[in-house]
C-alpha cells in the first residue's frame, strides 16, 4: 500500500510456493529460536538498485518482479526461470513505473500496476508483448482461481485504504467492505468464493491490523482471531504498515487448502481454519523465521504475497529490502525552470542528509554524523565537526566561509526536548562560538555571514555576529509561522517562510524585513496556497524565484515560483522543476539552490531477491 498516490511504499515482500501434490505436511517449529530453524537459501537477483515485488507462476517454474536495472529509477517487470541459466525477459518498457505482478492461474498472464496515465491495473502476457488497462488506480491485484475477478487495494485516500473487486467478464468493479479503515493484501480461497486480508476498522495510529475473510459477494467479514490466537499462545507478533506505523497484527501470504499462511515481523505462520466459522483452530505454528536477512539496514513489514502449487515442498521468494539517504545534484536554468537536467548522485554514505551549498556551488557541506565538506573534484568528505556533536538545523553562507548548526548532544538534558545549543564557526575554522543556549534549530545565514536565523523555545530569531545581540522576528503569540524553514533573500531584505493562515492552512509567503521591527502580518505576500502542500523551501542566488518542494501531485517534487523583482510579487503560477515518481527514489524535503544547479536528499530503495526453502 501507499503513503501517496501511485507510489507503492512497501519495505518488504514475500511469495510463497506451496509444492503440495501429495498432502500438506507442517511440522511445528514455533518452540525453536528463530536462528535454529532449519532454512537454506539462494540469491536469485544481484542488482545494484531496485529489484522487487516477486511474484511465482502457478507451476512453481517462473518468477516474475520489478526492476530499474535496465534504466535507473524507471521500473519494469522482468520474467525468468527460477532455476537454470534462462536469461531475464523484460515485459514492459512504457512510460510510468510497472509493479506488483502477480500470474494468472493458468501462467498465461501477468496482471500488475502501472503509473502511467494516472495510474491503473494492466493485464500482459506473461510471454511479452502488449498491455491492457483493466481498472483505474487499484494496486497489488490478485487474480481469483477461475481468473474471472481481479481483487485489489485503492489507494489511501485520507488514511484510508480499501479493496475492490473487477470482474472481467461484465467490467463491473466493487467495493469488498465500506466499514474499514484500512484494507490490504486480498487472497482468494481456493474457491473463490472468499477473501482473506489485513485490516482494521479503527482509525487510531496504533489499531491492531488483524486477519479477516469476506464473502466475494455482499457479505459480512469475520476476524478470524490470529491475533487473539497469538495472544492466547503468548507469541510475540509486530509489523509495520503501509503508512510507516507499527502495529500488532499479521499480514497474508496465501490461503491453502488446509490454513492460511500470514507473516509477521520476519516469521511466515500457518494458522488452521474452521471451513464453518471461518475462525482460527487450535495454536499457529511458525513455519519460517529470518525470511527478511540479516542487513542491519532492512525494514521488516508488510509485503505483497501470492502463493503457487505444484509438488513437492515450499518455496519463499523474498524481496529484502533496504533505504539509504544520499545527496544528489541536478543542473538548474533560473530563467528555464522547467528543464530538467541530469541527476547526480554526490555521497555514497547510507544516512548522509542536511546538503547546503554555497551561492557558485564550489562549498557543500551535509551531516553524516558529523557535518562534513565535500570535495567536488575527488569525493572526498572531511569532518568539521568532531566528539560528542549531535548536529542538526545546518546552514551555511552564501560565499561558502560560515556555517552554524544546532548540537544536540546527547548528553545535555535539553536534547531530549528537541533543544540544543547553537553554533556558529567559519569553514576553515570550525571550532565554533555559541549563539544560542536552548535552539530548536539554526535556519538560515544572511549573505555577508553576520546574521544568523534561529527558532528559539517560543520565537524565531535573529542573532547578530557583530553585536552578539538577538532579536525576535516571529513571536509565537503572533503568528503561525513554521518554525522549520526561514530564508534569508540573497540580498538580506526579504524573508520567505511557510505560515498557517486563519483557517490553518499552510501556505508559502515572504515579506521584507523592516529594520530592527518584528516582520508585520500585513506586509506577508502569499505565494502558493496549502493545495501544494509544500516541505522545504530555498531562494535563487538572484532572489528572482523561490524553490520548494510540493506533494501537489501526489508525489515530493521539486517547483519554483518566479517572482517580480522588487514586489516579489509571483509571476503566474508555479511550475514543477523535475518530478520524482519513481518507486526506488523518493525525494526528501531538505535541499539547497546554487547559481546552477540545486542539491538534495533522495531516500533510495535498494532490494534484491532471494529464494528461502525451509526444511518442514
Amino acid at each position: 500500500m501507499t503513503t501517496v498516490k501511485n507510489d507503492p511504499w512497501v519495505v518488504a515482500t514475500v511469495v510463497v510456493g506451496v509444492l503440495a501434490a501429495a498432502g500438506l505436511a507442517i511440522h511445528s517449529f514455533d518452540a525453536m529460536p528463530p536462528s535454529a530453524m532449519p532454512t537454506t537459501e539462494s540469491q536469485l537477483t544481484a542488482d545494484e538498485s531496485f529489484t522487487g515485488d516477486p511474484a511465482l507462476s502457478p507451476d512453481g517454474k517462473r518468477i516474475v518482479y520489478a526492476s530499474d536495472r535496465a534504466e535507473l529509477g524507471k521500473i519494469d517487470l522482468w520474467v525468468q526461470p527460477v532455476e537454470g541459466a534462462g536469461e531475464p525477459l523484460r515485459l514492459t518498457q512504457d512510460p510510468g513505473d510497472n509493479a506488483e505482478p502477480s500470474f494468472s492461474p493458468d501462467g498465461k498472464q501477468i496482471v500488475f500496476h502501472s503509473a502511467r496515465d494516472g495510474g491503473g491495473v494492466y493485464l500482459i502476457s506473461s510471454d511479452g508483448g502488449p498491455s491492457e488497462r483493466i481498472a483505474d488506480d487499484g494496486h497489488h491485484p490478485v487474480f481469483s482461481p477461475d481468473s474471472r475477478y481481479v481483487a485489489f487495494e485503492v489507494s489511501p485516500q485520507q488514511g484510508r485504504a480499501s479493496i475492490h473487486v473487477l470482474d472481467r467478464e461484465s467490467g463491473q468493479t466493487s467495493e469488498l467492505q465500506k466499514d474499514f479503515a484500512i484494507m490490504l493484501d486480498p487472497r482468494w480461497s481456493p474457491d473463490g468464493q472468499r477473501i482473506a486480508f489485513a485490516g482494521t476498522k479503527s482509525t487510531s495510529d496504533r489499531a491492531p491490523m488483524d486477519l479477516w475473510i469476506s464473502p466475494r459477494e455482499p457479505g459480512v467479514a469475520i476476524d478470524i482471531g490470529l491475533s487473539g490466537a497469538m495472544q492466547h499462545w503468548a507469541i510475540a507478533r509486530a509489523v509495520h504498515d503501509a503508512f510507516g506505523v507499527v502495529r500488532e497484527g499479521f499480514f497474508p501470504i496465501a490461503w491453502i487448502p488446509d490454513g492460511i499462511l500470514a507473516v509477521s515481523n520476519d516469521s511466515v505462520w500457518k494458522a488452521a481454519v474452521s471451513p464453518e466459522s471461518w475462525k482460527i483452530q487450535g495454536k499457529p505454528v511458525r513455519v519460517a523465521a529470518g525470511v527478511y536477512g540479516s542487513d542491519p539496514t532492512r525494514f521488516t513489514g508488510r509485503g505483497s504475497f501470492s502463493i503457487v502449487a505444484s509438488g513437492g515442498g515450499r518455496l519463499l521468494a523474498v524481496a529484502r529490502r533496504s533505504e539509504v539517504e544520499r545527496i544528489w545534484s541536478m543542473s538548474l536554468d533560473h530563467l528555464n525552470p522547467g528543464a530538467e537536467g541530469d541527476l547526480k548522485r554526490l555521497t555514497a554514505g547510507h544516512h548522509d542528509r542536511s546538503p547546503r551549498v554555497s551561492a557558485d556551488g564550489s562549498v557543500l557541506l551535509f551531516i553524516a554524523g558529523q557535518v562534513h565538506q565535500l570535495d567536488r573534484d575527488t569525493g572526498k568528505a572531511t569532518a568539521l565537526t568532531s566528539g560528542s556533536a549531535r548536529p542538526g538545523g545546518l546552514a551555511v553562507s552564501m560565499d561558502g566561509r560560515t556555517f552554524t548548526y544546532v548540537d544536540y548532544d546527547s548528553g545535555s538534558p535539553d536534547a531530549y526536548q528537541g533543544f540544543g545549543k547553537g553554533y556558529y564557526a567559519q569553514v576553515t575554522d570550525p571550532k565554533g562560538s555559541r549563539f544560542c543556549e536552548m535552539c530548536s534549530g539554526s535556519l538560515d545565514i544572511s549573505a555577508d555571514g553576520k546574521q544568523v536565523l534561529f527558532s528559539s523555545q517560543t520565537n524565531i530569531e535573529i542573532y547578530d555576529v557583530p553585536s552578539g545581540q538577538t532579536r525576535v522576528l516571529f513571536s509565537a503569540t503572533d503568528s503561525k509561522v513554521s518554525r522549520v524553514d526561514v530564508k534569508f533573500s540573497p540580498a538580506g531584505d526579504w524573508i520567505a517562510f511557510l505560515a498557517q493562515d486563519m483557517s490553518d492552512k499552510l501556505g508559502l509567503y515572504v515579506a521584507p524585513l523592516s529594520g530592527g521591527r518584528p516582520v508585520s502580518k500585513d506586509s506577508w505576500v502569499t505565494l502558493v496556497d496549502d493545495s501544494y502542500q509544500v516541505g522545504r523551501l530555498a531562494w535563487s542566488p538572484d532572489g528572482t524565484s523561490v524553490y520548494f518542494v510540493s506533494s501537489k501531485d501526489g508525489f515530493p517534487c521539486l517547483w519554483v515560483q518566479s517572482l517580480i523583482a522588487d514586489s516579489k510579487q509571483p509571476v503566474a503560477a508555479a511550475v514543477p522543476v523535475r518530478h520524482f515518481h519513481d518507486q526506488a527514489r523518493r525525494l526528501e524535503p531538505d535541499f539547497a539552490v546554487a547559481r546552477s544547479q540545486a542539491v538534495f536528499l533522495l531516500r533510495e530503495k535498494r532490494s534484491n531477491i532471494w529464494l528461502v526453502r525451509p526444511a518442514y
